[in-house]
């Protein structure tokens, strides 16, 4: 239990300052990319440990899934970074852009993220697709 703490408290840290860093330099692309940064980081370390307490897995399916992940949040990032260029074309005042990044910049970006992750046929998007739908079916038996 002490392993996953301690990456838990050295990605939040990395996410944190990372994304303060960032943010300085590339507004909140810079927070997204921070973000997939410490999300990276989190995935190989928890990996690792996985990894070392099982007989059954091995690192190579590791490579493939941060590839995708790596491309996916590369891509993202730069989705963020034109839809900010983007939002900087128009006139808005300070609460207004923050409000329309908030509202569709970042929206959009996590849609594209999930929309690359499906065409790269990430194999965990399927499992929580079904995680997903068996909740949504078993909400809507409770009404």
């Amino acid at each position: 239990m002490k392993s996953p703490v301690r990456i838990a408290v050295l990605c939040l840290l990395v996410n944190l300052v990372s994304g303060v860093v960032l943010m300085q330099f590339f507004g909140a692309s810079g927070l997204a990319i921070g973000n997939v940064l410490a999300a990276i980081i989190q995935a190989v370390f928890l990996w690792k440990v996985l990894v070392k307490h099982s007989n059954e897995l091995t690192e190579i399916p590791l490579h493939n899934a941060l590839l995708k992940i790596l491309t996916a949040g590369v891509l993202m990032g730069l989705f963020c970074l034109i839809g900010d260029k983007t939002l900087l074309s128009f006139s808005l005042s300070g609460k207004g852009y923050a409000l329309a990044t908030v509202c569709l910049t970042i929206p959009c970006s996590a849609a594209a993220y999930f929309t690359i992750l499906y065409f790269l046929k990430f194999e965990e998007l399927k499992i929580l697709t079904a995680h997903l739908n068996r909740f949504i079916s078993s909400r809507n038996k409770d009404r």
